[in-house]
């Protein structure tokens, strides 16, 4: 089932029977891909890898799980409410949160539900509040910020909660858990927690903050006022904000090697700024805005981008060196989730409703 580059016409269509090819309704975006999955509905979600299999969430509510070889189906799951988070792969457990506030871990083989816990509620902020909230999880704990204020520990085997502290802030994305110190967001900051009795360290006021990153005792966010912001880990001072004028940075942080790449929204920026001073190292132009978390493999970055005032829009992915050359992009519709690559194959949904191997290679 699996076709390698070329034009559209090779490339291998599947279908949501996983199994034959039948002819389409849809069509993918992109021109050339290993394998393109119709998931039935749009993507925003970021796929989670575990051995030989890719898992990807929808806006209709559905988990696949396909091979990551040739894009067969191995299960499906309606789970009901919207997936567009990230999804997490942990011990045999697939973990999501969907926007009706229940957060489910899977059995990673068959879809079957081990456990689930419904949240106190998830709630968007407005139409460009894309992504629901995504857990993380450290030594067989579970940790999920819920857009109703509550953050919860869960233990991982059976769901039982830990503790939960109500924050009383609408929390968002994803939490950064560091020894007994949690660093988290919410509508309108971003916070240091006391893990021990859930007091609070410090805040900052900021309008809808990115997720969290957090390296060498520096807080790195987007805003929507129009910053990227680096505060002190242990206070809370802001030690840095490099402005982008009137233009929301909406992409989430990846900080590796004392660099922070961000992408921003309506100034179609990608940035790479170092982490300790705020000196915006190189920006290339993203195509469009980036609501997604940049990938680096290898020494590649690969990053996302989509239309916010469309859909499906138009969206690009890019690869580019880590001086911020760029190698190769691509055009289709919306790429609002992150791109995952591994062993040469990148993995991101669109808007189009197809879930996408793409080689990293071929491209160049």
């Amino acid at each position: 089932m699996l076709a390698c580059g070329g034009s559209s016409d090779s490339n291998q269509v599947m279908t949501p029977t996983g199994n034959t090819p039948v002819e389409e309704t849809r069509t993918p975006s992109l021109e050339s891909y290993l394998w393109a999955i119709d998931a039935g509905s749009g993507i925003k979600s970021t796929a989670a890898l575990s051995g030989t299999t890719a898992y990807i969430g929808t806006d209709s509510g559905v988990v696949l799980a396909v091979n990551q070889l040739d894009g067969n189906d191995i299960w499906r799951r309606e789970l009901g409410g919207k997936i567009s988070g990230g999804l997490l792969y942990v011990e045999g457990k697939l973990l999501t949160l969907n926007a009706d506030g229940i957060l489910y871990a899977l059995d990673g083989e068959t879809g079957d539900t081990i456990w689930s816990l419904a949240t106190a509620g998830e709630s968007f902020y407005d139409r460009w509040d894309y992504h629901t909230n995504t857990p993380i999880e450290q030594d067989g704990v579970v940790y999920i910020a819920s857009r109703s204020g509550v953050f919860s520990a869960l233990n991982l085997e059976n769901g039982d909660e830990k503790w939960s502290y109500d924050l009383k802030s609408n929390l968002r994305g994803t939490p950064v858990v560091i020894g007994d110190t949690a660093y988290l967001s919410s509508e309108t900051s971003v916070m240091s927690i006391n893990l021990l009795d859930g007091s609070q360290n410090w805040f900052r006021t900021a309008s809808l903050p990115t997720s969290p990153q957090v390296a060498n005792g520096v807080v790195v966010v987007g805003s929507r006022d129009g910053n990227v912001f680096g505060f002190n880990a242990l206070n809370g001072e802001t030690l840095w904000a490099v402005s982008h004028s009137t233009s929301w940075v909406t992409g989430n942080a990846l900080i590796q090697d004392d660099v922070a790449y961000i992408g921003s929204s309506d100034n179609y920026q990608f940035q790479a700024i170092n982490p300790t001073s705020g000196e915006v190292l190189w920006a290339i132009n993203s195509g469009m805005n980036v609501f997604s978390k940049p990938f680096i493999d290898n020494n590649i970055i690969y990053m996302t981008s989509a239309n916010a005032y469309g859909t499906p829009g138009r969206g690009y992915i890019k690869a580019m060196t880590l001086v911020g050359e760029v190698l190769w992009s691509i055009e289709g519709r919306n790429f609002i989730g992150s791109p995952i690559v591994r062993d040469n194959q990148l993995y991101v949904g669109s808007d189009d409703g197809f879930f996408y191997s793409i080689s990293t290679t071929e491209n160049k």
